[in-house]
């Protein structure tokens, strides 16, 4: 949860917001200014996943069981909304907004465990299909890991490009005490 009264320059990108605790993800922003809300994935829950908060610009993101509608005169373009208790946040409460999917279902690829509010770290968040595929107002995808030949990309966000042992041979069966142990190494790296 973030909260502040007054801010302004702010850059919330890329982010995976989730809450079935009841939560307000982000909220305070009652005096904002140049707070950009952008590419992230808010679901768990039928939850507010904004506060009172005022003058945000709300870009690419999905919004799956979560209520984006706690803003005020704030700017929604290129969401899609799905299953949440208010689909059509861009007509309420003086927000306006334009290229937004109210009641569309997203189509990433772990879409069904996304409903299902699962939290596991490997889910798949890319879009498969629909409106979000390259929906985005960079024409890029909806949502998180949207780049698919940058570095935000499913692939390079979901492994680490660090080296891991991917297989470690021990050579010596029996090894007399202050003798040697004969292991073989190899290491390999994500993209």
């Amino acid at each position: 949860m973030f909260t502040s009264n007054t801010a302004s320059n702010f850059i919330i990108h890329n982010n995976l917001f989730y809450d079935n605790s009841g939560y307000t993800q982000i909220q305070g922003f009652m005096n904002a200014s140049n707070i950009l809300i952008d590419h992230n994935l808010f679901y768990g829950g039928a939850y507010q996943a904004f506060g009172s908060d005022r003058f945000l610009l709300i870009t690419n993101n999905i919004f799956v069981h979560r209520n984006p509608s706690g803003t005020n005169t704030s700017t929604f373009n290129n969401n899609i909304t799905y299953l949440t208790p208010s689909d059509f946040p861009w007509t309420v409460n003086g927000n306006t907004g334009v290229g937004n999917f109210g009641a569309t279902n997203p189509q990433m690829a772990d879409e069904a465990a996304v409903e299902a509010n699962n939290t596991s770290p490997l889910l798949n968040f890319t879009i498969s299909s629909g409106p979000g595929d390259n929906g985005g107002s960079d024409t890029k995808d909806i949502g998180l890991l949207y780049d698919a030949s940058g570095s935000l990309n499913w692939t390079n966000s979901r492994a680490s490009r660090m080296p891991f042992i991917y297989s470690m041979n021990i050579t010596t069966p029996t090894v007399a005490p202050g003798g040697n142990v004969s292991v073989t190494v190899e290491s390999r790296r994500n993209n």
